[in-house]
């Protein structure tokens, strides 16, 4: 039945019976009733939202802050942690008496077998750039009770001699502890590396465009990739919530997303302050806080494509580094990217 102003079309608006009352009036009762709470819930959440926006909308914590702060740094007396992380696998000689310019360090989950294997056969293949030594190796963690997934890494590690896994369960909420063993191994273990570049497992490195570029940035006190600045996310239901005691401040400090390159001395360096600077949620974040406390400024740089959604060859041949490739894109742009470049120098195992 068709209606008119919210009347059935068969009553008159002049002369309503009692059959037209019982049902026109639900319904104009039930378009009051969600107008107005529609109206109060908006109301309510601009009352709860509006401060907390407001008070996001400060600066970043200064240097001083971040000392002064003994709820969330505990000063530079006393270490939080007392010992090094321990290594399980820690390919002990594979930088021994060998000078490496590019140390690529690959984060991938201890499952990830078949991506290993991928970059393996493409960009993780590249020993050198011209006269310029690379290495890539693989941080991964324990895995939770599954004797067969682990001893199949071992063999992995055995084989290849480019897995390092430290003693800590490879979880997204241990991200962080991935990155302070990485920084250890690079600092005890690999030394001799004049860049130590953190990349993800699926992002790939175009070292045509990237080993020129190193060739031209400062060997001290350099880090750079995509520099982010945001705030804490407040809201109690999020999966980015982060309450005032994990972190005080109105907004975080410029961290680096993704993947992103560092002098030796930098390497060093964070390694030192990851000893005196409490673990934080975000591995990303707690490298900014660890940047902000040395008062090293990261670079922005554009060719650090990350990206949210697949990418093509063209991306990645205007890029250093590029995100969000899945091991058949991987297999597919490696080649059309790499063909006919004889400056690299690849070694691809047999696997």
């Amino acid at each position: 039945m068709t209606q008119k102003d919210g009347i059935p079309k068969t009553c008159n608006s002049k002369t309503l019976d009692s059959h037209c009352i019982s049902r026109w009036v639900p319904k104009m009762k039930f378009e009051v009733t969600f107008k107005m709470r529609f109206i109060l819930y908006s109301f309510v959440f601009l009352c709860f939202a509006s401060p907390f926006a407001m008070y996001n909308m400060g600066g970043q914590p200064s240097k001083e802050d971040i000392f002064a702060t003994s709820s969330w740094f505990f000063g530079d007396q006393q270490p939080i942690r007392e010992q090094n992380i321990t290594f399980i696998l820690d390919q002990a000689d594979v930088c021994r008496e060998r000078e490496v310019f590019l140390l690529n360090m690959v984060f991938t989950r201890t499952e990830e077998a078949s991506r290993r294997s991928v970059i393996r056969r493409t960009w993780g293949a590249v020993k050198g750039y011209k006269q310029r030594n690379i290495l890539t190796m693989f941080v991964v963690g324990k895995t939770k009770e599954d004797e067969g997934l682990t001893k199949r890494l071992e063999n992995e590690a055995r084989l290849f001699k480019d897995v390092i896994m430290a003693n800590f369960i490879d979880t997204y909420e241990n991200l962080t502890l991935k990155t302070i063993s990485s920084l250890q191994w690079a600092t005890h273990l690999c030394p001799s590396a004049l860049f130590v570049l953190k990349i993800d497992a699926d992002m790939m490195v175009n070292f045509g465009n990237f080993i020129p570029y190193l060739e031209t940035v400062p060997r001290s006190n350099f880090v750079a990739g995509q520099v982010a600045v945001s705030s804490p996310w407040r809201f109690y239901f999020s999966k980015w919530y982060i309450s005032y005691s994990e972190y005080p401040y109105n907004t975080y400090p410029p961290y680096l997303v993704g993947s992103y390159v560092m002098s030796s001395d930098v390497v060093h360096k964070l390694a030192v302050t990851s000893y005196y600077t409490k673990a934080f949620k975000f591995e990303d974040v707690y490298v900014g806080i660890n940047l902000k406390k040395l008062e090293i400024s990261p670079v922005h740089v554009d060719e650090f494509y990350i990206a949210t959604h697949s990418l093509s060859s063209r991306n990645l041949k205007g890029s250093y580094v590029a995100h969000y490739f899945t091991e058949e894109s991987t297999l597919d742009i490696w080649k059309e990217v790499s063909a006919g470049n004889r400056n690299i120098i690849v070694n691809v195992p047999n696997i």
